[in-house]
């Protein structure tokens, strides 16, 4: 009998999740369950900092319908692909050593890695992917116009802050290549950036998954199924029985629906990795025939650093100048200046982030009377002391390249809205066990960010998707 499995959520993981199971033996029947939110012309805005549109929609901060209230800026996606829509694409795993801590052999992340980057274009190689010397990764050029990353000078065994290009799911070849057109941050126009939901939509129109557009309220088990309760696009609640079923619903969705259904207490906090924004000036950039605006050099802390970092750097484009003239009207009563397209050829933005241990925490608590949870965030009071303390590691770093940092100015949001969130439902913690699946359940499985041990600074999706791959290829092998 074909075993009928439902997978809720459409982002990178539950596409990780989905390619992992449908290259099993064991024949299933997948349907994606997913809010589908697509593109709206009536929701086009301004964005808020670190938010990225595509082609003037923000659907992908749409929360309406979620049964959550967000305080601020929402770490929640209800977009069909999440926030890979959007995302910065940064695809560095973790360091062995931290893999190794999911509790899962890294050997079989990193084979899981590497089969995803068979089926995903990217731009890299072995050593900015951060795979082991024994893997054997096909090196892919960097996308075109990215100036920063031809700036980088050699490394010295002595440096404690590493700076390298930046290895990102971005297709650098044919049809689908990326031009260097510059318009990373408000939608590709070839597809040149890892979409989750475009992949979906593919296998969906291939007959390889069934697909069903419904907001997750519920899941409850019974002796034999999972039932899934979810409304509709026309505002009808159903139930859909399934053998088993796969939480992909995000760092807030996944707890949220399990807090929702009961199976966790009223009140749980999520691993935030704290996000910092910076500025400099770099030398002029002559060629203007290219732009990348997506990250195009990462630097990261001795792995043993006390205060570890990671952190990326962009060039100054319209959206950056759009952004920073926000930001300007914010502090100065809506007066906004409008910033000259001159500061362009000399300007740059760096995004930093630290690690989970030294950041805040996103708190999600339920209101049982309403059915809704409410989130808010968390400061780490020691957080801002460990910027200020990496940024001017980063500034001495930068001047070997001729990029000079303004070290005292930072833009600090609250904690989650630098979107490298999870690890709420530790993979062998108190609430899930080691094969992934809900200790207090036979059929739920918890795979996305959530399982992660603690959150890395920099790109950690990527990471997530290996090792809830590999969580799977253990299990049933």
């Amino acid at each position: 009998m074909t075993k009928r499995v439902a997978i809720i959520g459409t982002g990178p993981s539950s596409w990780s999740v989905f390619e992992a199971l449908s290259t099993q033996d064991n024949a299933c029947s997948i349907t994606i369950i997913d809010a589908g939110k697509r593109f709206s012309p009536e929701t086009a805005k301004n964005f808020d900092s670190g938010q990225k549109g595509k082609f003037g929609s923000n659907h992908m901060y749409d929360t309406d319908g979620s049964l959550l209230s967000f305080s601020g800026q929402s770490n929640f996606s209800m977009a069909h692909g999440g926030f890979s829509t959007v995302w910065g694409a940064g695809i560095r795993l973790w360091p062995e050593e931290s893999i190794s801590c999911s509790g899962v052999d890294s050997s079989l992340v990193y084979d899981e890695a590497k089969k995803l980057l068979i089926k995903m274009h990217y731009s890299g190689d072995r050593a900015t992917l951060n795979f082991p010397e024994n893997y054997s990764i096909e090196g892919k050029a960097n996308p075109p116009g990215s100036y920063l990353a031809s700036k980088i000078t050699r490394e010295s065994s002595r440096d404690r802050l590493k700076i390298f290009p930046t290895a990102l799911a971005v297709n650098t070849e044919g049809v689908n290549g990326c031009r260097g057109c510059g318009q990373c941050l408000s939608g590709c126009p070839y597809n040149s950036i890892f979409d989750s939901g475009i992949e979906f939509d593919h296998a969906i129109n291939q007959q390889k998954c069934d697909y069903i557009t419904g907001i997750v309220e519920t899941i409850n088990e019974s002796d034999y199924s999972v039932g899934i309760r979810y409304v509709t696009t026309s505002g009808e609640i159903e139930t859909n029985n399934f053998d088993e079923v796969y939480l992909c619903a995000g760092a807030v969705g996944t707890p949220a629906i399990l807090m929702r259904s009961g199976y966790l207490q009223p009140q749980i906090e999520v691993a935030d990795s704290q996000v910092f924004y910076f500025i400099g000036l770099k030398p002029p950039n002559m060629n203007k025939q290219k732009q990348f605006a997506l990250s195009q050099a990462t630097l990261i802390s001795d792995e043993v650093a006390t205060n570890e970092f990671s952190a990326s750097l962009y060039l100054s484009n319209k959206e950056v100048r759009e952004r920073i003239s926000n930001l300007i009207a914010s502090k100065l009563f809506g007066l906004r200046i409008p910033i000259p397209i001159l500061v362009d050829r000399f300007l740059f933005l760096g995004i930093g982030f630290l690690d989970s241990e030294n950041s805040g925490k996103i708190v999600l608590r339920l209101a049982e009377t309403e059915n809704k949870i409410y989130v808010s965030s968390k400061p780490n009071p020691n957080s801002k002391i460990l910027i200020r303390r990496a940024l001017k590691s980063i500034s001495r770093r930068l001047r070997r390249n001729a990029l000079f940092v303004f070290s005292g100015i930072s833009v600090i949001p609250d904690p989650g809205e630098g979107f490298h969130s999870g690890a709420s439902l530790t993979l062998g913690g108190e609430f899930v066990d080691e094969t992934g699946i809900l200790r207090n359940s036979e059929r739920i499985h918890v795979s996305d960010v959530s399982i992660l041990p603690f959150i890395k600074p920099g790109a950690h999706t990527f990471t997530s998707m290996a090792i809830n791959a590999a969580v799977i290829q253990r299990v049933t092998k």
